[in-house]
């Protein structure tokens, strides 16, 4: 196990993560509303007799494309990186990559793979 201040380091890098992800859902949660409100504009343009030719009129589809993938690809990056914290809290607590790999569902493979890969930032930071 490690020293105190090493898991205290790695306690605040899983809360960080946690922020990041809540900071992220917040922007999709925007992000959705913005969707929602397109897809009404769009039902009464639609209702109304327009035609689909004159959608870009109504809303921005290519920045609401942008956006919502922007959003999306957000709260997933938040979401691995939660992920990845706790892998690494968790060997600090003393657990193997097998364990950590099936209280999660995920490969022993990928957890070994995170955990080298933090070891390998930490040796070079």
């Amino acid at each position: 196990m490690r020293s105190p201040s090493e898991r205290s380091e790695l306690v605040r890098e899983c809360l960080d993560a946690l922020g990041a992800l809540a900071a992220a859902e917040t922007v999709l949660r925007g992000q959705l509303g913005t969707l929602r409100a397109s897809a009404v504009a769009i039902h009464r343009y639609l209702d109304g007799g327009g035609r689909s030719q004159g959608l870009s009129d109504v809303i921005d589809i290519t920045g609401q494309r942008a956006a919502s993938g922007d959003a999306l690809r957000g709260v997933e990056s938040a979401r691995v990186g939660v992920q990845h914290a706790i892998y690494r809290l968790a060997a600090a607590d003393g657990m193997n990559a097998a364990d950590i790999g099936r209280v999660w569902g995920v490969s022993r493979q990928l957890v070994s793979r995170v955990l080298n890969q933090a070891g390998e930032d930490s040796a070079t930071g």
